[in-house]
């Protein structure tokens, strides 16, 4: 009887290792629109994928790369830091190296 229920539990383990990977691999955060051109579009996009209030906004540049790093207040008290690709076009200003 033991060998009848074996390859039906193995069957059944993978299913529900299928299934979890499946669910693992939906985000609950929306994803990102798209780039921005200015730092107030990224501050109207981190609060519409968090519904917070806007602390700060800063532009980064890594390497080649353009991100505005948006830190963002949360309903809850904890800030939450959210980064949105900029304009990959736009040339750095000297002062913002």
């Amino acid at each position: 009887m033991r060998l009848f229920f074996r390859p039906l539990l193995t069957v059944s383990l993978l299913l529900v290792a299928v299934v979890a990977l499946a669910v693992e691999g939906q985000s609950p955060d929306p994803p990102s629109v798209g780039v921005v051109e200015d730092a107030g579009a990224a501050a109207r996009q981190a609060v519409g994928m968090t519904g917070g209030r806007v602390l700060d906004v800063q532009k980064r540049f890594f390497g080649e790369r353009a991100m505005y790093v948006v830190k963002v207040l949360l309903g809850d008290g904890r800030v939450k830091v959210v980064e949105v690709e900029a304009n990959p076009t736009s040339v750095p200003d000297f002062m913002e190296r």
